[in-house]
């Protein structure tokens, strides 16, 4: 691991999170192992070739990782590694009583399931942000949820303001096992 020591300070002192850290250094591997060599001594035309071999997805974020570490590396040729364009992404919206609709039919037998949903939907909430949610972050006298965002690992207290949620959150803590301190629990 200490090839990579001075990658991770690098990618750390950038202020980059540890998902982030752990997926570029998955693209630094797996171009090392496309090449046979270390990642120091990797030419920009073996980095296309790593790089057409990806499915698109991939492609996009390893050209990211690989472009990023080798800027941070002092590499001039750096400006080479293009990032492709990606697919613009399609999304169907769904108002928010068809949100309620899904949420209050899945109530009487998936009761977690549709909370986690209420409270995603409610709170704009990942779902690491929902996983990470505890019962004492909910406010259920004003209404609100203290919530850290992942991304900008900032802390922000959210209004729970729609009518159902409310219930949905109401009846749902009234029955939650407290063998947990999660709101949104795994057996």
């Amino acid at each position: 691991m200490y090839v990579y020591d001075d990658v991770i300070y690098l990618l750390k002192a950038r202020g980059l999170s540890d998902k982030t850290v752990s997926n570029y250094l998955t693209a630094l591997r797996l171009l090392e192992r496309h090449t046979g060599k270390s990642f120091k001594e990797v030419g920009v035309d073996e980095v296309f070739s790593f790089l057409s071999k990806q499915t698109p997805p991939s492609r996009y974020m390893y050209a990211i990782a690989l472009r990023s570490v080798f800027k941070l590396l002092g590499r001039e040729d750096y400006v080479k590694i293009k990032i492709p364009k990606v697919r613009e992404r399609k999304y169907t919206l769904i108002s928010e009583e068809e949100v309620e609709k899904i949420c209050m039919s899945l109530f009487n037998h998936k009761r977690k399931v549709a909370v986690a949903i209420a409270l995603m939907y409610e709170l704009a909430l990942r779902v690491s942000e929902l996983c990470n949610l505890r019962l004492n972050d909910l406010n259920l006298s004003d209404w609100t949820a203290t919530v850290e965002r992942i991304k900008s690992r900032r802390v922000y207290k959210l209004p729970i303001v729609s009518h159902w949620v409310k219930e949905l959150l109401t009846s749902y803590i009234s029955t939650h096992p407290r063998h947990t301190e999660y709101v949104i629990y795994s057996q």
